[in-house]
C-alpha cells in the first residue's frame, strides 16, 4: 500500500522522535516536491505515525527518492543515510538511490525522513512511500531493476552496432546519429529509476551522475532529430532542425558548466523544447 497521508514537516532544522512536539509543524503531503520558497533549499523533518493491526509482520517501506540527501529513522533508530544531511550547505553530501527498508515486528513504527537539498530545483520527496510485505516490495524491486537492465543492454548493444555500421559506411550519417541516440537512452536508463548504476558503482560521485542523467536526456533530443533529418535529408528545409538545436545545445552547455542548482532550472523550459521536437517530426512523418 501506499502510504498517501500527510507527514508532519518541521523546518529550518532536524528533531528527533525524543524531541518533536506531537503537533509540532505543518501538515506535508507526500509524495511531494519543494517548489516554492522556502521550500526550495534547506533542511527539514518528516515524521508519520504508522498503526499497524496485531501481528503484523514481515513488513518493509519502500522510499523513493529523496533529493538531494536523507537519513531516515524508524522508532528513533537510523535506518538508511543516503548521502550525508546538515542544514549548512557545505555539510550536505548529494547522493539519490531508492532503498527497500525491512521492518521489525511491531504495532507502532514512528518514521522519520531527515532531508536536506541545496542542489536540485525541488527537494523533498519524489515519490510515494509504499508499505507492504517485504517479499512483495523486494519482488516488485527486482523487476524494476531487471526491466531497467533489460531496456538498458538493449539501448546499448543496438548503439554499438549501429556505430560499426557507419565505421563501415561513412557516407550515411544516419546509423551514427541513431547509435549515439541509443546509447544516451541506454545509458540514461541506467541512471534514473531504481538507478542501477548507482548500485554498481556505489563511490560514483553526485556530480558527475546527476549531471550525466541530464545531459543523456537533453543530448538525446537534438540527437534524435539530426537522425530523422538524416533519414528525410531530401524532403525536408533544414532550417527547423538548425533553429531547434540552436534552443537545446545551450541546455546542454549549461549542464556541463553550471552549479546542479542552477542547471536543474533548465528543464521546464528544456521540456517545452521537447514537445515542440515531438510535434515538429510527428507533423512531418503525417504530412
Amino acid at each position: 500500500m501506499a502510504t498517501n497521508h500527510s507527514f508532519v514537516f518541521c523546518q529550518p532544522k532536524f528533531f528527533s522522535a525524543y524531541n518533536l512536539p506531537a503537533l509540532a509543524g505543518e501538515i506535508f503531503p507526500i509524495p511531494a516536491r519543494w517548489n516554492a520558497p522556502p521550500l526550495t533549499r534547506g533542511c527539514g523533518t518528516l515524521r508519520l505515525r504508522i498503526l499497524l493491526p496485531a501481528g503484523a509482520g514481515g513488513l518493509a517501506l519502500r522510499l523513493p527518492d529523496i533529493a538531494t540527501a536523507s537519513r531516515v529513522l524508524i522508532n528513533g533508530h537510523i535506518a538508511v543515510e543516503t548521502g550525508q544531511v546538515a542544514c549548512a550547505e557545505e555539510g550536505v553530501v548529494e547522493r539519490l538511490q531508492p532503498q527497500l527498508l525491512p521492518l521489525a515486528d511491531a504495532e507502532t513504527i514512528d518514521l522519520e525522513i531527515q532531508m536536506a537539498n541545496f542542489a536540485d530545483r525541488q527537494g523533498g520527496v519524489w515519490g510515494p512511500v509504499l508499505l507492504g510485505p517485504h517479499f512483495i516490495l523486494e519482488r516488485e524491486r527486482q523487476v524494476s531493476q531487471g526491466y531497467e537492465a533489460l531496456l538498458a543492454g538493449a539501448m546499448l548493444l543496438m548503439g554499438i552496432y549501429h556505430l560499426f555500421l557507419y565505421a563501415f559506411r561513412s557516407s550515411d550519417k544516419s546509423p551514427l546519429h541513431f547509435g549515439v541516440f541509443c546509447l544516451l537512452i541506454g545509458l540514461r536508463s541506467l541512471l534514473t529509476g531504481e538507478r542501477w548504476l548507482l548500485s554498481v558503482l556505489p563511490d560514483l560521485p553526485f556530480w558527475i551522475s546527476f549531471r550525466m542523467e541530464y545531459l543523456t536526456g537533453y543530448a538525446a533530443v537534438p540527437v534524435f532529430l539530426q537522425f530523422f533529418h538524416s533519414l528525410h535529408r531530401s524532403e525536408l528545409a533544414h532550417w527547423p532542425r538548425r533553429l531547434l538545436s540552436m534552443a537545446a545545445w545551450p541546455a546542454c552547455i549549461a549542464v556541463l558548466v553550471l552549479p546542479a542548482s542552477y542547471y536543474t532550472r533548465t528543464l521546464p523550459y528544456y521540456q517545452i523544447i521537447t514537445l515542440v521536437v515531438i510535434i515538429y517530426i510527428l507533423s512531418c512523418s503525417v504530412f
